[in-house]
């Protein structure tokens, strides 16, 4: 693979390995942005807080039961302060931090694996 300008070439299979690898990682964020009623999050949004949508949800529907209901206990008292926060005045800014990016992608995470375990049961 290499890149010209803007754009990288090569073979599918490279592009297809590269770009999975880049796109599955969590947004990546400054501690020090996250506010501080949601610094206990930190350690999910390195886990859950995947930027694209289809891989994000990919690995909550094939995490562990274990690892699921984690997240869904590590986020579920702070879920409802979260929401508020993140429809608050960060949502009107023009751009959102990467903090914002990161703590939305995790509530994404949340809200489906907290479905999958209440339609299983558990």
């Amino acid at each position: 693979m290499k890149k010209i300008g803007d754009y990288i070439v090569g073979p599918a299979s490279e592009l297809k390995a590269y770009l999975d690898d880049e796109s599955g990682l969590p947004v990546p964020f400054n501690d020090d942005d996250i506010p501080s009623q949601f610094r206990p999050l930190i350690p999910l949004i390195r886990i859950w807080g995947i930027g694209d949508d289809v891989l994000r949800d990919s690995r909550v529907e094939t995490a562990p039961v274990e690892e699921r209901r984690e997240l869904v206990q590590g986020m579920e008292h702070l879920y409802p302060g979260l929401v508020n926060w993140l429809g608050g005045d960060e949502a009107q800014k023009v751009q959102q931090t990467d903090a914002y990016h990161a703590l939305s992608c995790l509530s994404y995470a949340f809200e489906l694996a907290a479905v999958i375990e209440s339609e299983s049961g558990a």
